[in-house]
């Protein structure tokens, strides 16, 4: 029956006040009352709707079991659906036919907000084309009573429940759910489904289905507006286990469903975040900061649920949504946008006129809380821990500290109980000092109350008892509802006792190593039996000798013992003879507390001299935490740069060791206040603000020998420094081991420290819980400069260069042998400086590209002809080497080189072509050595974890050929023009042999060789033919082939001239076997060359 309870105290809680009836239950409790009753027996299962979740349990369900089908109310539809073109949109909530035909272009949509449900109790035909549904998958429900048929083509979205069969044609898809009773078919190989498991837990089923639980009702509580400040309502919150920050700066980052752990977080305007579904739980144990436009969640509001153990801020246009639940306070600047609901504990604060806020309650049932919502800290309650005093006065209230804790006795942190207290002897009045809530003390001085803890508590809350009778008493603190009850150590009220109160400047923030000033007054009850007036007792005055000693805290290290006055060390036990002599004046006696190490313990003053009363005068103070003064960092190896200029600390990513010492007052070290006033405040000066240059030396500073062994922890975190991450550089934080747990002598470290960036940073250490022993007050230091950090290696890439042909204004696909050539495209390499684990260090540009540009590198050539002649020359004379884009805006770490004004040769070695001298397709390889992409750090390209030369290979793009150009000798009459055909020829494979064929692809639709009549000469005239008798024209060639025209010398000019072509010299011959030379060859006039075929001619007369 414990079930029932439950239910029934939920259903009370949610403010039911009267009963309802048996199904007014389920309607309003849903499945977890209904399995209560099935359980014993009070309900059969046809009466009840089973979890959607079983019912669509994949993308695509046929047969399904009787136990999880819909339950469905009755089909009333008269009218038949049928559609054949247009958009539908259809209003949430039911809608009903008959039977239904769409095709065409037919759309259907809902209106968005909540579901559609269309009901239809025959056949459903879907033809080619249709889509069902324009919109999201939970907008839509379908409840068909007889069979599916969808053909073609056809898109669904939605969740699709047919109590007959499905048929589903090619190329069809469905992107929610299809869950049949009878079969489903596919008649083709490209049906699509997509299950859409997260939009199921959205979706309305009104019933037919369950979709919340228990655990809803109890977050719809705390979750109860858009914005809740004060918050009495409390969610059982786990352990804070972050290790490390949530910094990010750019781009945005999907995070993934289920718990994730941070210490802080700050999101800054470029970065957005996004969830992979319902729902992604963040749980920070410190601020968190969403900067200037920053997005956090890029989803639904049920994407989200966020714990933050600190302050919130959310600034200027920056948005929030999600369901968000902070144990501080909370800061809305101008146009913060939230949407879901935010929930604190503390204060929310608009600072700003345009604040949007929008409850989504309607996302409260589809968001995953886990085990947040419940009454799962009641059910880890153990017992009740006292911090009480074992003397007290009637005249002044006593601190009482109670602490929910469990079998382990580790405090609940999450416990939102409600308790009793009393007191044996039923006398005195309760009060809060440090509570979230109000206490109800009920009947005036009965000694009982209740009180219930908040979130805000964190499982500890400090009370004050003030009792007016000289009596001994016990408290006893009960949780009902966990059944658990707790009896403190006796406490013994006098009407005369010592009453301790601090007149220091820093309050009762006790500081190790700083002496701390303390009064200690003899309080006295006046004699009337029925007076409650107390004073000092003025008689007690002169020197006192007094027993004193310390009673430590269950907390208390058991470090090095307090003094008095600079006297003897304290005992943890009243002594038997005096050890502390103060000298009162009107019973009040100042007093200085000597502290060299941390703690918490209560005073105690025993005077049993009987010199001033003959009872025993006994006082206890509170207890008193001894902090440790701040934090000391050292990094080791750290440089301590400040800027790109400064000297190497690690590589990006790479571990180091980071120790933390907890450290005693040293007054050099305190001469200002937080805000910069020359007041002392108990804390390192400027340890708490974001310049590294400026923090107190705490190098030379005492270690506090016994911080750590309290069992409080250190988180690391650290911020950018250089380049500044205003500008947009990345911070992604601190990773590696940032929590330091294990302490000796007041020193702790982690040797797995890791950033993962390029730059300058300054690491801070603050207590993990930033509550040094419940105190209220956190512990900090930070380091300086650290730095500077630089890339692990170099990752490089390169484009595919191409080789051009020939020369700038060549355009024909080969290059001739000799003839200088180069690139079509340029080599263009990507230069990514990367850390440790081989991701991108984006702030490596700028003054952090330390880069140098290359000086040389070098090619070889393969794929040439067997036993050839010819080799690669490359000139790099004119070689040019660019870095683009190492300018830090980019925040990229990726840096371009681009090569350009190669020149290149195959050198033309043999006057006449060889065998190996056929044309050939070179490829050439380039490489640089490792050398030139190895930085003044000693980063540089990596291969097996090795600097390396970086080569490009495969480098084509163009045809080496071996080339000449031909004349052929020309005859005809001195009275007629005459032509001279040139040839440009290369060297090629014909057949099973070798030979100069005619190079077509020389000036074929493209630019090649180039030469005119500017190119011949005409020399050595024989015969009558004289110079000037005639001239030559070129006018070019095309497809290799040229002509060189004369004019007619007239008659009587016969006779002979020698025409001489100029050609580049990768197209000149050894002709004569005397060396490279011109083209050349004779054009006759007057002389006839004849026919070989013809024997005899004479001229014909008539």
């Amino acid at each position: 029956m414990s079930c029932i309870t439950n239910q029934l105290k939920l259903m009370f809680r949610s403010g039911v006040d009267k009963f309802p009836g048996l199904f007014g239950l389920l309607a309003k409790f849903g499945i977890g009352f209904a399995a209560c009753l099935l359980s014993i027996g009070l309900l059969s299962a046809p009466l009840y709707a089973g979890d959607c979740s079983s019912v669509f349990p994949a993308a695509t369900s046929a047969n399904i079991d009787s136990d999880n089908e819909l339950s469905l109310p009755s089909l009333t539809g008269t009218s038949t659906l049928v559609k054949s073109s247009g958009t539908t949109t259809y209003a949430k909530g039911d809608h009903h036919f008959t039977s239904a035909t769409l095709s065409g272009s037919t759309k259907i949509k809902g209106s968005g907000g909540a579901s559609v449900r269309l009901y239809f109790k025959g056949n459903v035909t879907i033809k080619d084309n249709v889509k069902i549904l324009d919109g999201k998958e939970e907008d839509l429900i379908v409840i068909i009573e007889g069979n599916l048929t969808v053909e073609d083509n056809v898109k669904l979205k939605g969740f699709y429940y047919v109590k007959g069969n499905v048929e589903m044609s090619d190329h069809s898809e469905i992107k929610g759910a299809i869950t049949a009773t009878g079969n489903i078919t596919t008649n083709g190989r490209h049906v699509k489904t997509e299950y859409k498991a997260d939009k199921l837990a959205k979706a309305d089923f009104n019933s037919m289905c369950t979709q919340s639980s228990v655990a809803d009702e109890e977050c719809t509580a705390v979750f109860s507006a858009a914005l809740v400040p004060s918050t009495s309502e409390t969610l059982s919150l786990p352990a804070f286990t972050g290790s490390s920050a949530l910094t990010l700066s750019s781009g945005t980052t999907t995070l993934s469903t289920g718990d994730i752990h941070y210490t802080t977080g700050t999101i800054t305007g470029r970065a957005k975040v996004k969830a992979s579904g319902p729902t992604t739980r963040l749980y920070f144990n410190g601020n968190v900061t969403l900067e200037d436009n920053a997005k956090l969640i890029d989803d639904d509001a049920d994407e989200l649920v966020m714990v933050v153990n600190g302050n919130l801020t959310v600034k200027d246009h920056a948005k929030l949504k999600g369901f968000v639940y902070v144990k501080g306070n909370v800061t809305l600047e101008d146009h913060a946008d939230i949407k879901g609901s935010l929930v604190a504990t503390g204060t929310i604060t608009t600072s700003g006129r345009h604040v949007k806020t929008k409850y989504e309650s309607n996302k409260l049932g589809t968001v995953v809380f886990g085990s947040l919502c419940g009454e799962g800290a009641v059910s880890s309650l153990d017992h009740f821990a006292y911090s009480v005093s074992t003397a007290a006065s009637v005249c002044t209230p006593h601190s009482v500290t109670i602490t929910a804790q469990d079998s382990s006795n580790a405090t609940i942190t999450g416990y939102t109980g409600s308790i009793s207290l009393s007191t044996s002897t039923t006398n005195g009045n309760w009060a809060v000092t440090t509570a979230t809530n109000a206490i109800s003390n009920g009947t005036s001085d009965d000694g009982a109350a209740t009180y219930t803890f908040a979130a805000g508590d964190a499982g500890d809350i400090v009370l004050t008892l003030q009792n007016d009778h000289a009596d001994t008493l016990t408290i006893t603190t009960a949780d009902s509802a966990a059944s658990k009850s707790t009896t403190s150590s006796s406490i013994t009220f006098s009407d005369n006792a010592f009453v301790f109160s601090t007149g220091d400047s820093l309050g009762s923030d006790v500081v190790a190593g700083r002496d701390h000033s303390f009064t200690a007054t003899y309080m006295k009850k006046q004699p009337s039996p029925s007076s409650t007036t107390c004073s000092a007792a003025t008689g007690y005055a002169g020197s006192k000798p007094l027993k004193v000693w310390v009673t430590k805290h269950a907390d208390d290290p058991s470090g090095t013992a307090p003094k008095i006055n600079s006297g003897s060390s304290l005992p943890t036990s009243v002594g038997g003879s005096n050890n502390v002599t103060l000298t009162f004046t009107s019973g009040v006696a100042n007093f200085t507390l000597n502290t060299f190490d941390v703690g918490k313990y209560a005073l105690n003053f025993r005077d049993d001299s009987g010199g001033f009363a003959t009872a025993t005068i006994n006082g206890s103070s509170d207890n008193y935490v001894v902090r440790p003064f701040g934090l000391y960092l050292s990094v080791t190896g750290n440089s301590g740069a400040s800027s790109h200029s400064g000297v190497k600390f690690k590589k990006a990513g790479e571990a180091f060791t980071v120790s933390v010492t907890g450290v005693l007052y040293a007054s050099a070290d305190d001469q200002y206040n937080t805000l910069g006033s020359a007041t002392p405040d108990g804390y390192p000066d400027y340890h708490s603000d974001t310049t590294p240059s400026n923090n107190a030396n705490l190098s030379n500073n005492t270690a506090a020998p016994s911080f750590g062994g309290e069992s409080e922890t250190v988180a690391l975190t650290a911020l950018l420094f250089d380049p500044s991450p205003g500008g947009g550089a990345n911070d992604p934080g601190l990773s590696g081991t940032t929590s330091i747990s294990s302490f000796s002598s007041g020193v702790g470290s982690s040797s797995n420290v890791k950033y993962t960036e390029v730059g300058i940073i300054e690491i801070t250490a603050q207590l993990t819980d930033t509550n040094y022993l419940a105190s209220g007050k956190n512990v900090y230091g930070k380091s300086g400069y650290v730095g500077r950090l630089y890339p692990d290696h170099y990752t490089l890439s390169a484009n595919t260069p191409v080789l051009d042909d020939g020369g700038s204004s060549w355009t024909c696909n080969f290059t001739y042998q000799g003839q200088s050539f180069g690139f079509a495209t340029d080599p263009v390499l990507t230069v990514t400086a990367v850390n440790a684990g081989g991701t991108a260090t984006k702030n490596f540009g700028g003054n952090y590209w330390k880069l140098a540009v290359p000086t040389s590198h070098s090619f070889a050539a393969t794929g040439l002809p067997a036993s050839t002649s010819t080799a690669l020359s490359h000139n790099s004379a004119s070689t040019t080497f660019v870095y683009t884009n190492t300018a830090l805006s980019g925040y990229d770490g990726v840096g371009t080189l681009t090569i350009a004004e190669d020149a290149f040769t195959f050198t033309r070695n043999n006057s006449r072509p060889a065998v190996g001298d056929i044309a050939f397709t070179p490829s050439l390889a380039m490489t640089l050595i490792a050398s030139q992409f190895t930085d003044p750090d000693g980063a540089c390209y990596e291969s097996a974890s090795s600097c390396a030369s970086y080569a490009v290979s495969s480098i084509v793009g163009t045809e080496i050929r071996y080339g000449r150009v031909i004349l052929d000798e020309a005859f005809g009459s001195e009275l007629l023009a005459l032509p001279m055909s040139s040839r440009i020829e290369y060297y090629a494979t014909t057949g099973s042999s070798t030979a100069f064929v005619v190079n077509t692809a020389d000036n074929n639709a493209c630019t090649g060789t180039s030469l005119g009549t500017s190119n011949l000469t005409l020399s050595n005239y024989l015969g009558n033919l004289a110079s000037g008798d005639t001239s030559a024209t070129l006018t070019g060639y095309s497809s290799g082939v040229g002509t060189i025209n004369f004019t007619a010398p007239g008659s009587g000019n016969d006779g002979q001239v020698k025409a001489v072509l100029n050609v580049p010299s990768y197209l000149e011959y050894n002709w004569f076997n005397t060396g490279l030379a011109d083209p050349a060859s004779a054009a006759v006039f007057g002389i006839y060359e004849g026919n070989d075929t013809i024997f005899y001619f004479r001229e014909s007369y008539r």
